[in-house]
């Protein structure tokens, strides 16, 4: 997946003040924030010198940009699971992106939602289990994954498991011949 970026100008206002001295400096900071979706920035500006007549000079500035991309979860594609035997699925993770990477479990807190009954989303390892005896039908299972790091940042996925009926494997049967007249 591709995003773009488009340039944004953010301006910090600085203000020094020593010896009923004020100078402010604008301080023009350049992030390149994402288009297509919502970000967090953060902004720190530094800004030291020396006061002389009024007016701050021998200027040093410095800044700390931090961009925070939003998780991005993606609904899984699972294989059909027999409902007679029940099954796991994959991780509901596996499609699930922070700051443009594959989600790492260990970085992410998943909170279970609303789920069909015969489907359990462990929050551990992000696998859903079929219960044996599973009636063929669309089973959903809805959770919530948040940073770790950034808590506020968090996405809502709902997964969708297909649950099929156990073949019936019916078998050719030959019975010996049964005399008609004894039965």
């Amino acid at each position: 997946m591709s995003v773009l970026f488009q340039p944004k100008l953010i301006s910090r206002i600085a203000s020094y003040k020593k010896n009923a001295m004020t100078s402010i400096c604008l301080l023009p900071i350049a992030a390149m924030l994402p288009m297509t979706a919502h970000a967090q920035l953060t902004n720190v500006a530094t800004v030291t010198g020396t006061p002389d007549a009024g007016v701050l000079t021998d200027v040093t500035a410095t800044e700390s940009v931090t961009l925070v991309r939003p998780i991005v979860g993606g609904a899984e594609s699972f294989p059909e699971i027999n409902g007679a035997d029940g099954g796991v699925t994959t991780s509901v993770l596996a499609s699930d992106t922070l700051n443009g990477a594959a989600v790492n479990p260990a970085d992410v807190t998943l909170t279970v939602g609303a789920s069909d009954d015969a489907l359990t989303l462990d929050p551990d390892t992000g696998l859903i289990t079929v219960a044996a005896g599973t009636p063929a039908g669309t089973y959903t299972v809805a959770y919530e994954v948040c940073e770790n790091l950034n808590p506020s940042n968090c996405a809502v996925v709902v997964e969708t498991v297909v649950v099929v009926e156990a073949p019936i494997a019916a078998a050719t049967e030959n019975f010996p011949e049964i005399n008609g007249a004894d039965g």
